[in-house]
């Protein structure tokens, strides 16, 4: 529902969404990966990994994939104004929450030999800051998807068509 009054377009906190998850969480990548080749997880893994480059590989194929989507909600969210981006937006932050994270866990899994629900109730347990916060993050921009002002007044039906009558003109 479009208001008649208060913000519009790409700006206040949709701007904050796309910081969050289009630069501040390509570089937590960067160091997840740092320390997944140099670091102290290398040390860790690397004995028990029976194919070290190959899972090395696959980790950045899906570190790759997971920022492929958030660079492509981050560009739908500043340039294609309609409902459709919000549907794609409100996809692509609950896979990241709830599809990737197992994921990454189930490469370990693979790579390791290990089982797999031992190793996300491990994971639970040690952190479980680490699995519930991403869903905390969910579903605040899912509810500020649904209630906010800005977003129902830029991404409404015919919103980027709006001026095309006069380039046509």
């Amino acid at each position: 529902m479009a208001y008649r009054d208060g913000p519009q377009g790409f700006g206040g906190w949709l701007i904050f969404l796309v910081v969050i998850y289009c630069v501040l969480t390509p570089l937590a990548e960067l160091f997840a990966i740092i320390d997944l080749v140099a670091g102290p997880t290398s040390d860790i893994l690397r004995p028990i990994v029976s194919n070290w480059s190959l899972f090395v590989g696959t980790y950045m194929a899906l570190i790759a994939l997971e920022l492929g989507m958030l660079w492509f909600m981050g560009y739908r969210l500043a340039k294609v104004h309609s409902p459709r981006t919000v549907r794609i937006a409100l996809v692509i932050i609950w896979i990241n929450t709830l599809v990737m994270p197992p994921m990454g866990l189930a490469l370990i899994s693979i790579f390791t030999g290990s089982a797999y629900l031992p190793l996300l109730s491990g994971t639970f347990a040690e952190a479980p800051a680490e699995l519930i916060r991403p869903a905390v993050w969910a579903v605040i921009w899912t509810l500020y998807f649904f209630n906010s002002r800005r977003v129902a007044n830029t991404y409404r039906e015919g919103a980027d068509e709006e001026g095309l009558e006069e380039v046509f003109t």
